[in-house]
């Protein structure tokens, strides 16, 4: 959430590791505004998965800051009724 009194555009962001790509809902947030990441997993992302988002500001005060992030990635269970059950 934006929670100064002007606009705030953020420029990118990105993971530390390819095995995790993030997108953003939206780039400029007025004041009150908030905007999500939507992240994902990579092939071959499964076990341990842990690292940072950078994210970028047009802020001269924020320019930059870090999200460290941790997951335990398990492959995906087959589903009933597949080939692989029958």
């Amino acid at each position: 959430m934006n929670t100064a009194t002007f606009p705030i555009r953020i420029l990118s962001a990105t993971s530390s590791t390819d095995r995790l790509s993030v997108t953003l809902t939206r780039e400029l947030l007025h004041a009150g505004e908030e905007a999500r990441m939507e992240c994902t997993l990579g092939a071959g992302a499964e076990g341990l998965l842990n690292g940072t988002i950078a994210i970028k500001t047009d802020q001269p005060k924020i320019p930059a800051f870090s999200i460290r992030f941790f997951a335990l990635v398990r492959g995906k269970s087959p589903r009933l009724g597949s080939s692989e059950h029958n």
